[in-house]
């Protein structure tokens, strides 16, 4: 699950009896994958080009956007193994994938082009790559005891070049927006 913050501008363009308008979409993410223990929200960015087509008091809204999720996660670790001492352990990771997704969403305007919007529809999205950054810690006896080993570093995450299953359809429920000038 996510929300997110964003700001449109948009220029109408007038193509035979349909007036349709073309945007830009500007904003930021926020994922909540906090479901899993251990893991906490990361705030990403959002972009992209939107269009809409008008047809009386609906619209037709189709938008290539680039977004990020991800989230961050800190979790301890006893490790007891036999004829070696106990240590404690922390890993601290922050993950960050980066999205296209294609929403085709179904808009009735409250207050004009650029007011209070309710908009519903599908969207496709497929996973472009990512990035993640970690440190891990061990502790020799408790977490509060001194620091024995420590290590660290960024990992570029790739697509597959198949995903499993192919692309998904994704169908959210009808959601609201509010569309700014």
């Amino acid at each position: 699950m996510s929300g997110s913050t964003v700001s449109q501008a948009q220029i109408q363009i007038r193509m035979a009896p349909i007036p349709v308008r073309v945007g830009v979409r500007v904003g930021g993410n926020y994922s909540t994958q906090t479901s899993i223990p251990g893991r906490s929200s990361v705030l990403g960015a959002q972009a992209g080009v939107v269009f809409q087509a008008q047809f009386g008091k609906l619209a037709l809204q189709p938008a290539l956007v680039f977004l990020q999720r991800g989230y961050h996660e800190d979790n301890t670790y006893i490790i007891d193994n036999i004829d070696e001492p106990v240590y404690h352990a922390r890993s601290v990771t922050t993950t960050r994938l980066n999205y296209l997704e294609l929403p085709i969403h179904f808009v009735h305007p409250f207050s004009g082009p650029m007011g209070l919007q309710l908009f519903a529809g599908p969207y496709v999205a497929a996973c472009v790559g990512g990035r993640q950054r970690y440190h891990n810690y061990n502790y020799a006896g408790s977490l509060t005891g001194p620091l024995s080993a420590q290590d660290g570093g960024r990992s570029r995450l790739l697509p597959r070049k198949k995903p499993p299953g192919g692309l998904q359809l994704l169908v959210p429920l009808p959601n609201a927006g509010l569309n700014g000038a």
